[in-house]
């Protein structure tokens, strides 16, 4: 049965909606910025490493352990999130924009740890599929607005639609199995999202080793031993 539009807007789950799907829009467009304006390897790091805020709100917020064994394995995630996303050549950013990086940390930490508030506070895991439709729809129809607010160009706002379109299903599937993995798997949120972000890091890195011959060096490699080392210590904690 299709919800109708009186009934959602009675959930107690519609504001987050709304600012969780504006805010992926404004995220989206402050990394690739960063990618454009310092380096890929910059914007990589300071998306993943935002981890750090979700982390911290579980511990203090949600009151969720911290023990030697996951204090630990946050560190080496840290560590192994900077060292396998750094590639050859030096890591500088121009100061005028140092803000860049700083946004994209700050803004993929708080979405991060407003989903765990939203699973823990506001969302019933039967209403999932509606809160992640009218949420990617708030997404999909601010990018919509974005660029015909900035882009004079039919094609370019085309373009941009089918993007946002084939970039949403997998943002999506992850959002999905992120919250049912915080619903039912029993694991605290400061283990569910180190390893969820330095699991895609790993993944990602090999992929592009196997199947695009990236060439590793020493420290992706230590990124990667680090990242690895870092699953194992915060899963057994």
């Amino acid at each position: 049965e299709i919800p109708s539009v009186q009934s959602i807007l009675h959930k107690k789950w519609l504001f987050n909606a709304i600012v969780i799907g504006i805010s992926f829009i404004i995220l989206f467009y402050l990394i690739a910025l960063t990618a454009q304006k310092i380096t890929i390897s910059v914007a990589t790091i300071s998306n993943k490493m935002s981890m750090v805020i979700p982390i911290l709100s579980g511990i203090l917020i949600f009151g969720e352990t911290l023990t030697i064994w996951k204090m630990t394995g946050i560190l080496l995630a840290v560590a192994g999130v900077y060292f396998a996303s750094l590639k050859e050549g030096a890591l500088s950013v121009d100061r005028k924009y140092i803000y860049l990086p700083f946004l994209v940390f700050t803004g993929n930490g708080l979405i991060e740890a407003f989903l765990k508030f939203t699973q823990a506070n506001a969302l019933s895991i039967e209403e999932l599929d509606l809160f992640l439709a009218v949420l990617f729809l708030v997404a999909f129809v601010s990018g919509i607005l974005y660029n015909v607010s900035f882009f004079n160009n039919i094609n370019h706002v085309v373009r941009s639609m089918i993007w946002g379109i084939i970039l949403g299903f997998p943002n999506y599937g992850s959002i999905y199995f992120l919250m049912k993995t915080l619903e039912y798997s029993n694991l605290e949120s400061s283990v569910v999202f180190p390893v969820n972000n330095i699991s895609i890091v790993v993944l990602s890195s090999l992929l592009s080793y196997f199947f695009f011959k990236e060439h590793f060096n020493i420290k992706n490699k230590l990124g990667i031993a680090f990242s690895i080392s870092a699953i194992i210590l915060i899963v057994i904690s």
